[in-house]
């Protein structure tokens, strides 16, 4: 009785997971957004995501010192800091 069971829960566990994982890959088809909360600098409008201006300035910024200067991550939050940004990504 167990074996018949457990065999069930098995096959049917197996069953979300197909469901599950097609649901997603409609929705990326779609150009739907797929995760829980938006990555910061941008803002989920309708289950897509677009930038969030007043966000995008930090990750601007972020991009920029990383590329162009030899500043780790150490550095950008540094200046980060000293630049007044951080106070926009609390």
């Amino acid at each position: 009785m167990i074996s018949v069971l457990s065999a069930v829960a098995e096959i049917e566990r197996e069953n979300i997971r197909v469901q599950t994982m097609e649901g997603r890959i409609q929705k990326a088809r779609e150009g739907k957004w797929n995760g829980g909360f938006a990555p910061y600098g941008y803002k989920l409008v309708n289950g897509e995501l677009t930038i969030n201006e007043e966000e995008a300035v930090a990750i601007r910024t972020i991009f920029d010192q990383y590329v162009n200067t030899d500043k780790g991550s150490n550095g950008v939050a540094k200046y980060l800091e000293d630049h007044g940004i951080y106070k926009i990504m609390r």
